[in-house]
């Protein structure tokens, strides 16, 4: 009699299920349960397991895990080296509720008279026989962001064999468009040692623009100031077209954390408008240029199919992913692939690899010498991850370090600094301010809000009122301002950056 094959679903239950997996498969599934901890998890908290487009639950593979330990096949402990993952295996997260990616706040104000006629899914046109269909994208993607109103779903369909392929495909994507970026010479570090795209000499500026300006629009709207959260979304949006021409690698960095920061506040409809927007230009550029089967529309393409629920944890996987490809490109610098932000959420695009990453740059930058100004901004990205374990002395001492030899640099006109001068202050001001919630020391708080005001003074002249570092820093001020219970000034505050924005004052008006 021919013995069956694993997939077998008549096989399913009998004791000798799993007997012609390979080793290599146990021993990554074993690895998956040991690095996740899974037998400490609850139930509902588990994976599923996928194996050749068959589903398996955690107790069937333990069991099978158990038995090649019993007869030997298994070590009793395995290996703490990383092991690739099978090709016919598929690790699955629980399934989301979809309640969890509702936007929790009422959008009145921009709600138009035909809110119904537009659809909150992707766009199925052929984007390539539009006439201009860059303008159509966005005046369809304008009417999703007015449409917008409290409790709207979006129901996401439950997974198939097929879908559950697309973490396998979209991790394979990006690490086939690093190597071609690394090949192509597109890791370039400008003069103050920031990763740029040697594409376009104002890329960098547009990313960290693209990002500043997104993380400010989603505290707002979080806050329930919609207007004004979506004047920023747009303007957000504006940069994309020229970010995609480019296909810089930082984009698919800033896009994760957006995306997952949007999941996480539990805006999922914003989300969605902002997929459709960068997957539909997306495919407009590939399909002009005849690239849709290159990796870069490819790593869209499989944005655009990835379930709601599926999201989060396939960008994690993803920017990891990237991240290893740029740090074997790029091994004295790392870091630029963390984007640094000193946002309490920032961790979130790391996943369960945030600390690690961390005390690979931490253990790095401790070997710098402080004659080596080229390494200013690694020394900065030391401090704000100090910062963020809230080790505030040690990010204090790196941060005067750094201060001091941007000074030096300005009283000999050397203005490369600038960006770097006003991120430093902004860290702190961020120090000193969370220094004083632990202290009763008075002074600690007006010590911060005077370096944050230096810092938008110093980006205003530099960069400009209308600039989204000068709007980041008054939002930031503006939180303190609230915080403290001075209301009245932070009314004026917010007044004067609503009229240089766009956006009524109050929230929900």
């Amino acid at each position: 009699m021919p013995r069956a094959p694993i997939s077998e679903p008549a096989e399913a239950r009998k004791p000798k299920r799993g007997k012609y997996a390979k080793l290599q498969d146990i021993q990554y599934l074993a690895a998956v349960i040991r690095d996740q901890e899974l037998d400490l998890q609850s139930p509902s908290s588990r994976p599923t397991f996928w194996f050749d487009g068959k589903v398996y639950h955690y107790s069937e593979v333990a069991r099978r895990i158990r038995r090649a330990r019993k007869s030997g096949r298994l070590p009793i402990q395995e290996s703490s080296h990383s092991l690739a993952q099978p090709e016919c295996l598929q690790v699955v997260p629980p399934s989301v509720y979809e309640a969890q990616w509702t936007i929790p706040t009422r959008f009145a104000d921009y709600a138009a008279d035909d809110r119904h006629e537009f659809s909150y899914s992707a766009p199925s046109e052929d984007y390539s026989v539009l006439i201009d269909p860059m303008k159509n994208v966005s005046r369809a993607c304008h009417h999703q962001l007015v449409s917008l109103d409290n409790g709207v779903k979006i129901r996401v369909p439950p997974p198939c064999p097929d879908e559950l392929l697309v973490p396998t495909k979209f991790c394979a994507s990006i690490i086939r468009y690093f190597q071609g970026a690394n090949e192509n010479g597109l890791f370039v570090f400008n003069h103050v040692g920031s990763l740029v795209n040697r594409t376009s000499t104002g890329g960098y500026a547009n990313i960290s623009d693209f990002h500043k300006c997104a993380v400010v629009a989603i505290d707002l709207l979080e806050r329930g100031y919609a207007n004004q959260g979506f004047v920023l979304v747009s303007q957000a949006l504006v940069l994309v077209e020229q970010i995609l021409k480019d296909q810089d690698p930082k984009l698919l960095d800033v896009l994760c954390d957006v995306s997952i920061l949007l999941l996480s506040k539990g805006m999922g409809s914003l989300y969605d408008i902002l997929k459709d927007k960068i997957c539909g230009m997306v495919k407009i550029i590939a399909a002009k240029h005849g690239g849709e089967h290159q990796p870069w529309a490819q790593i869209f393409a499989y944005i655009d199919q990835m379930p709601r629920s599926q999201v989060v944890d396939n960008m994690q996987r993803g920017w990891i992913c990237g991240f290893d490809q740029l740090e074997s490109a790029l091994q004295e610098q790392p870091w630029e692939g963390l984007n640094i932000s000193c946002s309490v959420d920032h961790s979130l695009r790391m996943g369960q690899n945030a600390q690690r990453l961390w005390d690979v740059l931490v253990e790095r930058t401790a070997q710098l010498s402080v004659s080596e100004p080229e390494k200013m901004r690694q020394r900065l990205a030391y401090a704000k991850v100090s910062y963020l374990q809230c080790d505030y002395s040690k990010a204090l001492e790196t941060l005067q370090t750094i201060l001091s030899q941007c000074r030096k640099a300005r009283q000999h006109d050397d203005l490369r600094w600038l960006a770097i001068e006003i991120d430093a202050l902004e860290v702190s001001a961020r120090c000193y301010f969370a220094r004083s919630k632990l202290t009763t020391d008075r002074d600690d708080a007006s010590t911060a809000e005077v370096l944050l005001e230096t810092a938008v003074g110093r980006s205003t002249r530099t960069e400009g009122i209308k600039s989204p570092t000068t709007i980041a820093l008054q939002h930031t001020l503006w939180l303190w301002l609230m915080e403290q219970g001075r209301v009245d000034e932070a009314a004026l505050l917010r007044k004067s950056m609503d009229d240089v924005v766009g956006g009524s004052l109050s929230p929900d008006e």
